[in-house]
Parts: structure tokens; C-alpha cells; sequence
């Protein structure tokens, strides 16, 4: 029967106490901090999601797994780090563009509440779908070795 193994490594962007795991859209399990989960599946096409509890999660991955296959993937997370300073930029023209639209002279403080919102909302519809990604991970192939190093080994 086909495996799926998901490790997760210590990330301090990913700092959750649990990972949910979907598989075909059923939780499948959770998987915690420097832990690493194995399922067994059916043969075929499946679509893993991850989901954090509070909305961070990933695209759907779709895999397909052959009779005995072992495949393995780990988690990464926040890889759209230099995308931060880019959203506040976007939220500071969409909020500051919507005030001179409407002729508004708001205080600076409600500029500094009006922008935080604004980019609170562009940043979390970025990072619930976007904030974690699975990345298979491929074994070393056996290294291949010179006729000398074969004849060195041989020797001791």
C-alpha cells in the first residue's frame, strides 16, 4: 500500500502548536513542531491541503501514488516573506487613494487605525492560502565511486 510521510521541521515563521492535514478534503491527521506524520492511502490520484487554526494554510497538492510508492514531503512556511513590505505599500495607496477620492481629512490616528485594517485584510487573505507549502523531498541517490576509491576500499 502506497505511504505519504509529512515531516515538519522548527521554522521560528511557523511557530504553531498543530498542523491540520487534509487528505481528499477529510482531516487525515495533525502533525506538531519537529514531527513527522505517515499515512497510508489507496492507489491514485489524491489532493493534500494543510490548515492552521487560526486561517494560515497552503494550495491544495495534488499527488498520485503508484502500488508500494513511498513518498515524502516536508513543510515550509512563509516563503512570500519579502511580499510583507509590498502589502503595506498596496494598502497605503488603496487607503490613502479611497480618502482623496472622498475628500476626507481624517485625524492620524484614524489614518494609522484606516491603514492597519486595511492591511491587516490584504494580509490575511494573502497568507490563508498562501502562508505554507509542501515540497517533496527526493533521497540521495548512492554515489557512484572511481575504479581507484573501489580498489582502495577493497584493500581495507
Amino acid at each position: 500500500m502506497p505511504k505519504l510521510t509529512i515531516m515538519r521541521p522548527n521554522e521560528w515563521v511557523n511557530q504553531a502548536k498543530s498542523i491540520n492535514i487534509y487528505v481528499d478534503g477529510k482531516k487525515a491527521g495533525v502533525v506538531g513542531i519537529e514531527q513527522t506524520v505517515q499515512f497510508e492511502l489507496s492507489s491514485g490520484k489524491h489532493k493534500i491541503v494543510l490548515k492552521n487554526r487560526w486561517g494560515g494554510g497552503s494550495k491544495p497538492l495534488a499527488i498520485n501514488l503508484n502500488d508500494k510508492e513511498h513518498k515524502t514531503y516536508e513543510i515550509y512556511s512563509n516563503q512570500y516573506t519579502i511580499l510583507t513590505p509590498l502589502l503595506l505599500v498596496i494598502a497605503g495607496v488603496i487607503y490613502h487613494g479611497a480618502v482623496s477620492i472622498f475628500n476626507l481629512q481624517p485625524s492620524f490616528l484614524s489614518d494609522i487605525v484606516g491603514l492597519g485594517l486595511l492591511y491587516l485584510l490584504l494580509f490575511i487573505q494573502f497568507y490563508s492560502r498562501y502562508y505554507m507549502t509542501l515540497k517533496e523531498v527526493v533521497s540521495d541517490k548512492p554515489k557512484k565511486i572511481t575504479k581507484e576509491e573501489e580498489a582502495r576500499l577493497i584493500r581495507s
